[in-house]
């Protein structure tokens, strides 16, 4: 089965979206059929992420429709949105993280005062 996952990554690597990094993650306890992919291109720019998922999953079109695969999630990224968000993610968690005091508005919003909610 893992024939399945390194036939997958190298067909994302060697596609025409010339990835500069491609991570295939077996999230199928080894049965190889369902997937997550992080895929980094820089064609990616300027490019809406419905456009960038369906540009990936035609790659592996044929494993798809063929029930090689049964799940494939896609992270499709620019290089620049790799690098920010793996800059987040190596950060501690700063001034930024919501607290309780930042709860959602609008709970509340419309009544006047607990005697109007009887």
């Amino acid at each position: 089965k893992m024939a399945v996952a390194s036939d997958v990554k190298a067909k994302l690597e060697s596609s025409d979206l010339q990835p500069e990094l491609v991570v295939l993650v077996d999230e199928s306890d080894g049965c190889g059929s369902k997937f997550s992919c992080l895929f980094v291109s820089s064609k990616f720019e300027g490019v809406r992420r419905l456009d960038r998922h369906r540009a990936v999953n035609n790659i592996v079109q044929e494993e798809l429709e063929h029930g090689k695969i049964h799940a494939f999630t896609v992270k499709a990224w620019t290089p620049a949105e790799h690098q920010a968000k793996t800059a987040v993610s190596d950060m501690q968690l700063g001034p930024n993280v919501p607290s309780a005091a930042h709860a959602p508005q609008g709970s509340t919003h419309g009544m006047t005062s607990g005697a109007d909610a009887v």
